[in-house]
């Protein structure tokens, strides 16, 4: 910024504009947190009229839960939305006595609120910021006694303090305890006895000690006592009885005797005991309840004591016979948790039916029968623990979202409702691209049926009733049962719909359409129109993308023959009237991928290192000339590779395997000003668990959103994968002065502030200042959620007397305490004002003298120094630092 000095005997208005980095002027970068979470990968999204596609390998969808949710004992459905997110697997949840509860598991925040591993909800439903233990890993296990939280799991570290793999808490102050039994290794289950804490797991030692993976350790002073089971292997699950426990696990030897995977200890000798219990061989236990005189057995086995189980058993410990519950789990399935509250039994783990019925992951039986409840919540991953209580059920695990919606590897996404089609849709193969018009979806693909009807590659369907229709091109390989042709990509135009893709023929054997065809939208009928990719006999070259402009058809693929005379090298365009191949020709050296275009630049992407449009692109990424088909000067560096490229209102957005451009961090997703192909600020919220690769494949926008696939795991504090969106915001006004007036082109919702607030009623496109005050003045315009400042527009009026031509100076500039003022030698004393740089004052001193001001105390930033001195005005800039 320039300083204002005296200039001779006029009145001079000045307007400077000057951006700040703390100002956004650029696109949103935090997702839309209403997107829908896929279960599963994402191969492509592709927006059309209002529609989004997602296809991929997930089964469902749903609203984004976190790994851990509240649930209706009745219904399974979600309580409470404003319940906190835990953003990442939740392993176990207890009660903290006092409507709140505490939940351990992998995970970096909990809502916004950055907090790892192990969290306290408040019984207002709000997360505990007073309390962050932040245990290097996950806890495995949580136990609630009175005023003490034990925590058993896999951490070295916790409330900055070391203690490995157990720990304890006092409830009403949060700290940690001195108590440190420090065993060697793993916790995996806690259950409490008198006055000791009996604990499972991998350890050999307690502190100095020997003990086995099961120990007794004193509540009081950590230290274990003399009980010293044998257990060979791993301990998962504990279960008090009274006089003994049992145990399950991985072991096959246990309290001196041969039991596989479940075991009954005496609490004095340490001896196995009576029920003899063995699983497969190789079966395992993960949890274990006892309730009514009888056993429950929860983990990964197919038998119990030769009786057929799959996952899920109970014993009759009187007579130790196995009772009739069985749950008709799969072998391949397991089960985590179980939770019993009456005659309910909760079942938690990894299962699509149980007792006949479907579920996700997570079911409630009647204990004695198996006869299953209604309760019935929808998870996408598995369910590591299920906890009920008097008002609801907690279910926890690595799942992101529930009660979602099944839509095997295809949805359709309506923009403006923000819902999911409503249609289930049973595609024979994958969709790789959609056409929306006059209430019609047109698909293009891989499939040999949709909803079991015959439709080779092309199909329609109604999207008021998700109807199948009659309307059946068929796009052919080189047999009518040839499997490996498909459509890539398909555009409507003039109402055919220009198809492009891997494929031979379409209606018929003798229509021949190699890669290229268009297909007429009330017929199903291919036209004349044939510019004949490749040699004509073989569906080896093949179009992966196309994009019309006008006329102009542009494709992209892997070919170098077109019309078989024309020599085009992966890339073309031909015109839509009459398939003459244009003289447009970029040359790639390798194929494309995707082609985007405008009236004057065609952006690819592809495997093009060799040159293309006459330049180097080493990173797949290139801008071509609408008329010349020469590559433009743009060519963002990238440490990776460019998968895909899209435009949406004034940018270029890129995405692919990348973590900078231009040394800039971005996370696989850029986006360019596409007037000059500068790189824009914006910077969105994705990451991928801080391993670095971030890979985001497929983009596709509409005029308000731009939707993202990719191998991405966080959305922001969100753990988000595969699939987002982000808002499209306007580009940043521009403002200009005439006379008094500013004034801006821009488009959408304005509104003009000054001095920092907003003006009642300025809401056009001019402003008219105050022509005898200094002012800072902004327009933002808002479109699709986001607001978009302009630079700061600083008016300052001067009328001055004096022809001398001295300057102010105040220095060091910038400054830390303390400013000195120069000024040519005046009898007039001095008016000063300073401002913060939106105008609010900050300081007042009338009448002075004064040539050195304290800075102390105020922020870091930029501050505006106003000094009048007679009818002589001084403006300048000042930025204060640390």
């Amino acid at each position: 910024m320039s300083d204002f000095t005296r200039h001779g005997k006029s009145a001079v208005i000045l307007l400077l504009f000057i951006s700040f980095a703390y100002r956004l002027t650029a696109q949103s970068e935090t997702h839309r947190t209403d997107a829908w979470v896929p279960d599963n990968s994402v191969a492509r999204v592709e927006h059309a009229n209002g529609y989004t596609m997602i296809s991929g390998s997930f089964t469902s969808i749903g609203g984004y839960s976190g790994g851990a949710a509240y649930t209706d004992m009745a219904t399974g459905k979600s309580i409470d939305e404003g319940m906190p997110k835990v953003n990442g697997e939740a392993y176990d949840i207890v009660p903290d006595g006092n409507g709140g509860w505490y939940i351990g598991g992998y995970f970096e925040s909990v809502d916004t609120v950055k907090v790892r591993n192990l969290v306290h909800v408040k019984g207002d439903k709000t997360v505990d910021r007073t309390w962050k233990p932040n245990p290097d890993s996950s806890p495995a296990v949580l136990k609630v006694s009175g005023s003490t939280l034990y925590v058993g799991g896999y951490f070295n570290e916790i409330a900055g303090q070391t203690r490995r793999y157990l720990a304890s808490f006092n409830i009403t102050t949060g700290a940690l305890n001195a108590w440190n039994p420090d065993p060697n290794s793993y916790v995996e289950d806690i259950e409490l006895s008198g006055t000791n804490v009996i604990v499972g797991g991998s350890f050999t030692m307690i502190g100095a000690v020997v003990r086995t993976r099961l120990a007794a350790v004193n509540t009081t002073t950590g230290t274990p006592t003399t009980w010293a089971p044998s257990i060979n292997a791993q301990v998962t699950a504990i279960a008090l009885d009274g006089t003994g426990v049992f145990i399950g696990g991985y072991f096959t030897n246990a309290g001196g005797l041969a039991r596989a995977g479940v075991a009954r200890i005496d609490l004095t000798t340490g001896n196995a005991t009576t029920p003899v219990l063995n699983l497969d061989s190789s079966g395992s236990i993960y949890d274990l309840e006892i309730a009514g005189g009888t056993l429950y057995l929860a983990g990964y086995f197919v038998s119990v004591n030769g009786v057929a189980r799959n996952h899920v058993a109970s014993i009759t410990l009187a007579t130790s016979t196995i009772t009739t519950l069985n749950l008709g789990l799969s072998a391949s399935d397991y089960v985590n948790d179980l939770a019993l509250d009456g005659t309910t039994l909760y079942v938690a783990g990894s299962f699509t039916t149980v007792s006949g019925g479907g579920r996700s992951n997570v079911a409630a039986v009647n204990a004695a029968t198996g006869a299953l409840s209604n309760w019935n919540p929808v998870t996408q991953d598995y369910v590591g623990c299920v906890v009920p209580s008097a008002a609801g059920v907690w279910i926890g695990g690595s799942f992101k979202a529930l009660n979602g919606t099944f839509h095997n590897g295809f949805v359709l996404i309506e923009e403006a409702t923000n819902t999911p089609w409503p249609f289930q849709v049973d595609i024979g193969g994958t969709v790789n691209t959609i056409a929306v018009k006059d209430n019609i979806v047109y698909l293009g693909g891989q499939f040999n049926s949709i909803n079991k009807t015959a439709r080779t590659n092309l199909a329609a369907l109604d999207l008021r009733t998700g109807t199948l229709l009659a309307w059946d091109p068929r796009a052919y390989g080189l047999s009518t049962t040839d499997r490996t042709a498909s459509v890539n990509s398909i555009k409507i135009k003039d109402n055919l719909l220009f198809t492009g893709g891997r494929f031979y023929a379409i209606n018929a054997m003798a229509t021949i359409r190699p890669g290229l065809a268009a297909v007429d939208l009330a017929t199903g009928a291919a036209t004349s129109w044939n510019p004949l990719v490749g040699d004509g006999k073989t569906i080896n070259q093949y179009v992966n993308c196309i994009d019309i402009v006008d006329n102009t058809l542009y494709a992209a693929g892997a070919f170098n023959l077109l019309n078989l005379s024309v020599t085009r090298n992966n890339l073309a365009a031909i015109s839509t009237a009459n398939a003459n191949i244009l003289a447009w020709d970029p040359n790639s050296s390798g194929e494309v991928f995707r082609v985007r275009a405008t009236p004057s630049t065609v952006y690819v992407t592809g495997s093009f290192q060799g040159g293309i449009g006459g330049a180097m692109r080493p990173y797949n990424l290139a801008a071509l000339e609408a008329t010349t088909g020469k590559a433009t000067l743009w060519n963002p560096e990238l440490d990776g590779t460019a998968y895909d490229v899209a435009i949406g209102g004034s940018n270029i957005y890129v995405a692919g395997y990348f973590s900078t451009v231009f040394k800039e961090f971005r996370p696989g997703l850029a986006s360019f000003l596409m007037a000059d192909g500068s790189l824009n600020d914006w910077t969105p919220d994705i990451g991928d668990d801080g391993d670095g690769g971030y890979s985001t494949f497929t983009l596709s926008t509409s005029t308000s959103r731009l939707f993202v696939g990719g191998n991405f795991t966080q959305l922001g504090n969100e753990a988000r994968q595969y699939y987002g969106e982000f808002d499209l915001c306007p580009s940043k006004p521009a403002v200009t002065l005439s006379g008094t007036t500013l004034s801006t082109i821009a488009s959408g919702e304005l509104q003009w502030y000054a001095n920092g607030d907003a003006v009642d009623g300025a809401t056009g496109p001019t402003f008219d200042v105050n022509p005898l005050e200094y002012g800072l003045y902004v327009v933002s315009v808002t479109q699709y959620g986001c607001e978009i400042f302009s630079d700061d527009a600083i008016y300052v009026v001067t009328a001055l007397e004096s022809t001398r031509d001295e300057a102010l100076k105040a220095y060091p500039n910038p400054v830390e305490d303390e400013l000195t003022l120069e000024l040519a030698p005046t009898n007039d004393a001095l008016d000063i004002t300073i401002t913060d740089i939106m105008g609010r004052v900050m300081r007042t001193e009338k009448n002075t003298d004064t040539r050195a001001l304290s800075f102390a105390g105020y922020r870091p930033g930029p501050y505006l120094l106003i000094i009048q001195t007679g009818n002589v005005r001084y403006v300048k800039k000042i930025m204060k630092i640390r």
